[in-house]
């Protein structure tokens, strides 16, 4: 993915390698920047022309949210498929939203085309939620993350950093990329294991010890009630 100067525009090239647990003949993207609160803010994500092996594969735009792609013959179970979805993502200024731009910099969650598969009940075709809050589904999934961001700007993106510009992240449902001039301050809570957290800030944001010790308190209580947790993050700006 590339993010512009001006923090409007982010464009991206997807490619996703999909083994379904039940036969299927089409994949199923949402599109959630296209939700009606997100497009009401100035958010938008427009797919390209997706392909297969380097052929184009039909598409369809039930809703907004919803890019399915028909695939040339029916997935079995245990077969995998690929597929490449060039995506173009409009970033409103708007604090609300998960996906917005500031002063100097950028942040998005759930941006991209995302696969919307629950082994359970196939494609998942839930309409938006009417609340900015994490209401998707997603299989787990490894991902492998390039960002150019502008130069003298840094990104910040989930998983573990593998070079200069590139992320894995394993195992999990979605990503999340900060792009800013970033300073960072760290704390440690006990979650029952002693864990690192690691606080970004930009802008006007400082960096003080009681943002950290509320945060420690938060993921140390988390855990007494979730379970365990090997490695904590937190980013703000």
């Amino acid at each position: 993915m590339r993010v512009t100067p001006s923090f409007r525009l982010v464009t991206g090239d997807l490619t996703v390698r999909f083994t379904p647990n039940r036969p299927t003949d089409k994949l199923l993207f949402r599109l959630w920047p296209n939700g009606p609160l997100e497009r009401a803010h100035g958010s938008r994500l427009d797919p390209g022309v997706v392909t297969s092996r380097g052929e184009r594969l039909p598409t369809e735009r039930p809703d907004p949210t919803m890019l399915v792609v028909r695939l040339r013959h029916q997935l079995a179970a245990g077969e995998t498929v690929s597929v490449h979805v060039p995506w173009r993502l409009r970033v409103p200024r708007d604090p609300a939203n998960r996906n917005s731009r500031f002063a100097g910099g950028l942040r998005l969650g759930t941006f991209f085309p995302l696969l919307a598969w629950d082994p359970r009940r196939g494609w998942v075709r839930d309409p938006p939620a009417r609340i900015l809050s994490e209401s998707s589904t997603a299989p787990a999934a490894d991902f492998d993350v390039s960002v150019s961001a502008p130069k003298g700007l840094r990104a910040i993106v989930s998983g573990d950093r593998v070079g200069a510009d590139r992320w894995h992240a394993e195992a999990v449902r979605d990503i999340a990329v900060a792009v800013g001039r970033f300073r960072v301050a760290s704390a440690t809570a006990h979650a029952p294991k002693r864990a690192a957290i690691r606080l970004r800030v930009t802008g006007n944001t400082r960096p003080t010890g009681a943002i950290l010790s509320a945060r420690a308190h938060v993921e140390s209580s988390l855990s007494a009630r979730r379970g365990p947790f090997d490695r904590v993050r937190a980013d703000r700006h």
